[in-house]
């Protein structure tokens, strides 16, 4: 499926339009829908968070990107998967994003999970990384409409880690998603984990979930500096729809139950959001102070 540059420009909200215009003449956008070009991208992305077990393996992925969802027809919350190659003029691979939407047509809300990004160093600071972090909004649109909701209420959700000071790698990704229209879930509100991606049967292991904050855009509604208790929920089911076929599934109600450890009765008040707009606004989101809200387990 094509996705055209005009979309992605109509898809952005702050960012900036001189290097996204740039960007936009310089690189070409493919969804990837063949083994050679899942290859190449799965690669990329395996050698940036292999290491650091925050991928599915590769059989999990290939599975989803030949199917293109491994949700149940008939799943209350169905999920789609979808990766995206972004490529210099002469053919070589700039970025990648892969992405998993999950459709709740009850509810009339899509989640998507920003699952990972990659720009090669030569393709830094050339407005291509806006594009990655715009693409999901067209997914999510086209996905609902697939399913019968356009117009369908759209969040954009991504795992991050929690700041460490002096690793700028985050602090600069966190300030750039917060110029984008992204706000962060303070863990003190929401202590979010990511699941456990490694085999853990061939492992004979334990599942230890890792302390990740849920970074959110709220579609059209970039401005709100709240999140509903309701919408928080949404957006924990459709992680759930996703990774339930990517990881031993006894790990989810322990990681929904800790994220929703703090929900007030009623629902009232709702979550109030972070904007970090400088370094030093991050300091809520050091790991010192984060890692109090989760199981020792899982430090």
């Amino acid at each position: 499926m094509t996705i055209l540059m005009s979309e992605l420009g109509e898809a952005m909200h702050g960012e900036n339009r001189e290097k996204v215009a740039s960007a936009m003449r310089r690189f070409t956008v493919e969804e990837v829908t063949g083994p050679e070009a899942f290859d190449a991208g799965y690669r990329l992305l395996d050698a940036q968070f292999g290491p650091v077990n925050e991928i599915e393996r590769r059989e999990v992925l290939e599975r989803w990107q030949a199917r293109g969802s491994l949700s149940a027809e008939d799943a209350p919350v169905r999920a789609h998967y979808h990766m995206l190659l972004f490529r210099e003029p002469d053919g070589r691979v700039a970025a990648v994003r892969d992405a998993f939407s999950a459709v709740d047509r009850e509810s009339r809300r899509v989640v998507v999970l920003l699952s990972h990004s990659l720009v090669m160093p030569e393709a830094r600071r050339t407005g291509v990384a806006a594009l990655l972090r715009a693409a999901p909004v067209i997914l999510a649109r086209r996905d609902a409409a697939a399913a019968g909701i356009a117009g369908a209420k759209t969040l954009l959700v991504a795992e991050m880690d929690p700041v460490v000071p002096g690793q700028s790698a985050t602090v600069v990704r966190l300030l750039s998603y917060a110029q984008a229209g992204f706000r962060v879930v303070p863990p003190s509100s929401a202590p979010y984990a990511q699941p456990d991606f490694r085999d853990l049967e061939a492992l004979g292991a334990e599942a230890v979930p890792i302390p990740m904050m849920l970074v959110v855009r709220q579609v059209g509604a970039e401005a709100r500096a709240e999140l509903d208790w309701p919408d928080l929920e949404a957006i924990l089911d459709g992680l759930a729809a996703i990774h339930l076929h990517s990881v031993q599934r006894a790990q989810l109600p322990e990681i929904r139950r800790n994220a929703l450890r703090y929900r007030p009765a009623g629902d009232e008040p709702p979550i109030a959001l972070l904007q970090p707009r400088r370094e030093e606004d991050l300091a809520p989101l050091h790991r010192g102070v984060v890692l109090p809200h989760y199981p020792p387990a899982w430090r």
